[in-house]
C-alpha cells in the first residue's frame, strides 16, 4: 500500500555533487510520479515556491546540507516560510554532527547517512508515504463522515446535548419542527419540548439506557413553541471522548411520523442507498487500480534490478578496486618507512608525532560519536512521537467509523419502522398513531 503512494507522489531532489545527483535521481524516477532536481539551495528554493504558486504538487524534499550558494538548512528555513509543514530528508556525513542540533529544532526527522544506502533511503521515503497515507486515509474517512452527516441533517431531526441534558447543538429541520430559533435552544434543557402528556418512565428508562453506552429508540411525543403536538421517531445514543469509554454528550436523531414525512424520508432514503451503492462501485474500481498498480511495481522493480541497481554495483567495485589499490600503495611505503626508521631517528620522532595526531583525532571522532548517539536518541523521540500521533489518528477514525455504523443502523431501523406503520394504517384505517 505504501510503495503504492509512490506513484502518486513528487519529490524535489537538492544535491550539488553532478555524479551522485545523476545517478540517485534516476533511481528516485523509477519510484515516483516526478522527481524535480537541484544543484544548491539557492535553486531548489526557486523550484519549490515556483511549483507552490501553481499545483502545490511536491511532497516532500530529498536534501544534501553542506551546499554552495545556499547551504540544506538556510533553504528549510525559507522554505518553512511558504509551507512549514513539508517533510524533509537529510543526506548527511559524520562531519556533519554539527548541524544537526540545529536540523533538528527545524523539526527535519529523517536522516540518511552517506555513502546513500538505497535500502535506508527507501526506508525512509517509506515512513513519510505512510504518513502521508495515513493523514490522507484520515481526511478521506472525515470527509465521509460529513457527507452521512449532511446527509442526516436534511433528513432528520437532530440534536446534541452535554451529559446533563443542556442543548449543545440544533439543526436547521429541529428548529423548524419546533418553532424555535437557534439562540432560543443552545443552553436550555432537552426538557423544552418535552410534552407534559409523556410518561416520566419513558425518559427514565432513555436516561439508564444511554448512560450504559447503549442506543435508546422509541416514540416521543412532543410540544412546539406554540403549542402544536408533533410525533417523532427517535434514536438516542452517546458520544465519547477519544479513549471510547467516556461518554461526553449524547445526540438525538428524530424523524416526524406524519404521512408527508414519511413520503420525504423515503425518497432521500432511496437517494442513500443511490449514494452507497455508487461509493461501493468506486471502491471496487479502486481495488482493480490497486491491483494494476501492485503489477506494475513489480514491472519497475525489474527495471531497476536490470538498470540502476547494476549501475550502483558497477560504480561500487570500481571503488572498492580504487580502494584495494591505494592500500597497496600505503603497505609498499609503510615497509620503506620502516627501513628507514632504522636508520634516521628524526623520522621516528615524526613518526611519534603523527602517532598522537592520530590518538587526538581518535579522541575527536569519539566526542563526535556521542554527539551522534545525542541526536540519534532526539531523533528515536521524534518517531515515537509521531507514532503516537498515528495512533491517535487511528483511534479518531475508528471512533468516526462507529458513529457512522450507528447513523447506519438508525437507517436501517426507520425503514422498519416505516413498513410497521404503513401496515398498521392499511389494518386500521382513520386511527391515529400515538407514540411516546
Amino acid at each position: 500500500m505504501v510503495r503504492r503512494t509512490f506513484q502518486d507522489t513528487t519529490v524535489l531532489y537538492v544535491e550539488p555533487n553532478q555524479e551522485i545527483n545523476e545517478s540517485v535521481s534516476k533511481f528516485l524516477t523509477t519510484f515516483f510520479k516526478k522527481v524535480y532536481i537541484a544543484k544548491n539551495g539557492k535553486e531548489g528554493c526557486e523550484i519549490f515556491v515556483k511549483d507552490f504558486q501553481s499545483t502545490k504538487s511536491i511532497d516532500f524534499i530529498i536534501s544534501e546540507i553542506e551546499m554552495p550558494v545556499k547551504n540544506g538548512l538556510d533553504m528549510i528555513k525559507d522554505i518553512h516560510l511558504i509551507n512549514e509543514s513539508i517533510p524533509f530528508v537529510l543526506l548527511t556525513d559524520k562531519s556533519d554532527s554539527k548541524y544537526m542540533l540545529e536540523a533538528i529544532k527545524l523539526g527535519v526527522s529523517h536522516y540518511v547517512t552517506k555513502p546513500v544506502e538505497l535500502d535506508n533511503l527507501l526506508e525512509q521515503l517509506e515512513d513519510i508515504c505512510s504518513q502521508k497515507f495515513q493523514l490522507q486515509k484520515f481526511i478521506n474517512k472525515e470527509k465521509e463522515l460529513q457527507e452521512y452527516i449532511n446527509i442526516i441533517n436534511n433528513v432528520a431531526i437532530v440534536s446534541t446535548t452535554d451529559t446533563r441534558g443542556i442543548i449543545t447543538y440544533v439543526n436547521d429541520i429541529f428548529c423548524k419542527t419546533s418553532g424555535y430559533v437557534e439562540n432560543e435552544l443552545i443552553g436550555k434543557s432537552h426538557n423544552i419540548i418535552r410534552h407534559p402528556e409523556t410518561p416520566k418512565e419513558v425518559f427514565e428508562n432513555m436516561w439508564k439506557t444511554i448512560k450504559q453506552g447503549l442506543t435508546w429508540n422509541g416514540k416521543i411525543k412532543n410540544i412546539a413553541k406554540d403549542g402544536s403536538t408533533y410525533y417523532v421517531d427517535a434514536n438516542i445514543f452517546p458520544l465519547f471522548y477519544d479513549d471510547n469509554q467516556t461518554i461526553k454528550g449524547y445526540m438525538g436523531v428524530r424523524f416526524l411520523t406524519t404521512d408527508i414525512e414519511i413520503e420525504k424520508r423515503q425518497f432521500k432514503q432511496k437517494v442513500v442507498q443511490n449514494l452507497i451503492k455508487q461509493k461501493s462501485i468506486i471502491c471496487a474500481y479502486e481495488s482493480t487500480i490497486a491491483n494494476l498498480n501492485a503489477e506494475n511495481k513489480l514491472l519497475n522493480n525489474k527495471v531497476l534490478q536490470f538498470e540502476n541497481m547494476d549501475l550502483f554495483f558497477d560504480k561500487l567495485a570500481k571503488e572498492k578496486q580504487k580502494n584495494l589499490r591505494l592500500l597497496s600503495q600505503l603497505d609498499a611505503y609503510e615497509k620503506q618507512f620502516e627501513g628507514i626508521i632504522t636508520k634516521n631517528q628524526e623520522i621516528a620522532i615524526k613518526a611519534k608525532q603523527s602517532e598522537q595526531k592520530s590518538l587526538d583525532e581518535l579522541k575527536s571522532l569519539k566526542v563526535k560519536y556521542e554527539s551522534s548517539k545525542f541526536t540519534m536518541a532526539n531523533q528515536a523521540q521524534e518517531i515515537e512521537k509521531k507514532e503516537k500521533v498515528i495512533y491517535t489518528l487511528q483511534e479518531r477514525i475508528d471512533e468516526y467509523l462507529k458513529t457512522i455504523e450507528n447513523l447506519q443502523d438508525v437507517i436501517k431501523f426507520k425503514e422498519k419502522e416505516q413498513k410497521d406503520q404503513i401496515n398498521k394504517e392499511s389494518s386500521v384505517p382513520n386511527q391515529e398513531v400515538t407514540t411516546l
